[in-house]
C-alpha cells in the first residue's frame, strides 16, 4: 500500500482515562476502516497538565499516543468531531505527511 500526496498521520495524545472512549469511537466512526497503534507515552511541554503527586514529581503525564494513517481532509474531520465530542479533556494532536508506507509480509501469507 503506497500513501498519496494527501495522506497523514494524525497523533493523539490523550489522557489514559480516554483510552478506551476515544478507541471505542474510533471504531466505531463510520468513514474510518484503518489500522492504528496506540501506546502508553510520557508527555512533556507548557501545554501538559499534570496531574499532583506522582506525574509532578516526575515532571511529565502518562498519556495515551494513539497514531493513524488518514487522507488529509478525514484528519480534519475526525479532529473537527473529536474538539466538540471531548472538549475541555486535556489532549491534543497533530498531522504530520507521509511519504510512504507499506507492510512486510510472510512469504505466502494472505492479509
Amino acid at each position: 500500500m503506497s500513501a498519496t500526496a494527501t495522506s497523514v498521520c494524525l497523533n493523539l495524545v490523550l489522557p489514559l482515562a480516554m483510552q478506551d472512549a476515544v478507541v471505542d469511537w474510533l471504531l466505531g466512526h463510520p468513514a474510518l476502516q484503518v489500522e492504528f497503534s496506540q501506546h502508553v507515552v510520557s508527555a512533556r511541554g507548557p501545554w501538559v497538565r499534570l496531574a499532583p503527586g506522582e506525574e509532578e514529581v516526575q515532571g511529565s503525564a502518562t498519556r495515551v499516543q494513539i497514531q493513524l494513517i488518514v487522507e488529509r481532509t478525514l484528519a480534519q474531520s475526525i479532529t473537527d468531531e473529536m474538539e466538540r465530542l471531548f472538549r475541555g479533556a486535556d489532549g491534543g494532536y497533530w498531522l504530520t505527511p507521509v511519504e510512504r508506507m507499506g507492510a512486510f509480509r510472510v512469504e505466502g501469507q494472505q492479509v
